[in-house]
């Protein structure tokens, strides 16, 4: 049941945001990790409206001839389910949905439920045509729609929901702050450029951080970092790193042309570092004492070059793949998407 404060949390967050832009930047999500999203208050009520990239459950459950097909209600069905500490929904069409309970200021506001999705293999044929005959649906509508839901691995379903759910409060904390800081000092924040960088550091840091922690976790990795791009010194600075020592992360600009962060941004993809690689700018970043592998993942919005963030192996790690890579580099898109938003919040 829902709290009076939390509702009252909900109904002053309500007002705080820009919901055009922030429905903007949703919809990218969406087509970025290519499933649906949509976000709810804690009664049902919807923040943004839903980003649908792939068919619905509505679209799919279409009704056989001569039946009246009863109302589809599975984003509502996983947000209950979800308030009450479930992590997946799934819903009579043998998809699933996965709700991400949204905090701000201690408090559960609603849910970023995404889906549908399917993880680890498709139905075949035989037992979708089953659900379909006990649910009096279209049997040729569904089998052709289904197979335009978003099949995901577990992991990489985990790092994409876990990202998400870091990033959506982080933005909520932001606009609470700066919501707040308005409220004392009416004006000052339209005033003052400075705040509005304080505001972004403070906030792309911790995001930083995030991304560097679920990076890690998903290759296991004895190294990293995430370093952002100055555009006016037309170099790289690293924003925040684990297994670096302290002088290294305080250490010079890194160049745009000659050093293997530029190199990757420029290019625009993701790279595997290993000792077979047999580009030269690549190589070089291999002789640094102890790294047998790197993964070198490029951040940019709009052609805009934001950033990259690096992980490293320092002894033979199988997760430093090409399936990781592909995997970090949807992860990377995302958060280029974040840290735009950071700067034009």
């Amino acid at each position: 049941m829902t709290s009076k404060t939390s509702v009252q949390r909900e109904t002053a967050f309500s007002g705080l945001s820009d919901f055009k832009k922030w429905q903007k930047f949703q919809d990218l999500f969406a087509k970025i990790i290519g499933a649906n999203i949509s976000f709810l208050n804690t009664s049902g009520s919807f923040f943004t409206h839903s980003s649908d990239v792939t068919p619905t459950c509505s679209e799919i459950a279409k009704p056989a001839d001569g039946y009246q097909q009863k109302p589809v209600h599975c984003i509502d069905e996983s947000l209950q389910g979800g308030l009450k500490g479930e992590k997946s929904y799934l819903c009579e069409h043998s998809l699933l949905y996965f709700p991400l309970r949204i905090h701000l200021e201690g408090l559960t506001i609603g849910g970023l439920i995404v889906g549908p999705v399917l993880v680890g293999r498709r139905e075949d044929e035989e037992s979708c045509r089953k659900t379909c005959e006990k649910l009096r649906l279209d049997a040729e509508n569904f089998l052709d729609r289904v197979r335009e839901i978003k099949l995901f691995s577990h992991l990489a379903l985990s790092v994409i929901l876990d990202f998400l759910r870091g990033m959506t409060e982080h933005f909520l904390k932001r606009a609470t702050e700066k919501r707040e800081i308005e409220r004392l000092m009416p004006g000052f924040i339209s005033r003052s450029r400075e705040s509005k960088d304080f505001f972004s550091a403070i906030h792309s840091n911790e995001l930083a951080n995030s991304l560097l922690d679920i990076a890690m976790g998903v290759v296991e990795g004895d190294s990293g970092s995430v370093l952002f791009f100055d555009e006016k010194e037309k170099s790289f600075y690293i924003k925040t790193a684990r297994g670096i020592q302290a002088q290294a992360v305080k250490g010079t600009p890194i160049s745009l042309k000659e050093s293997v962060a530029g190199w990757v941004a420029r290019r625009g993809k993701p790279v595997l570092i290993h000792k077979e690689v047999k580009n030269a700018v690549l190589k070089r970043r291999l002789r640094r004492p102890g790294i047998k592998s790197s993964i070198v993942i490029p951040m940019k919005f709009q052609d805009r070059v934001l950033g990259v963030f690096c992980l490293n192996a320092e002894s033979s790690n199988r997760k430093f793949n090409q399936d990781n890579l592909l995997l970090l580099g949807q992860l990377g898109k995302l958060a280029s998407v974040a840290f735009a938003r950071m700067g034009a919040y």
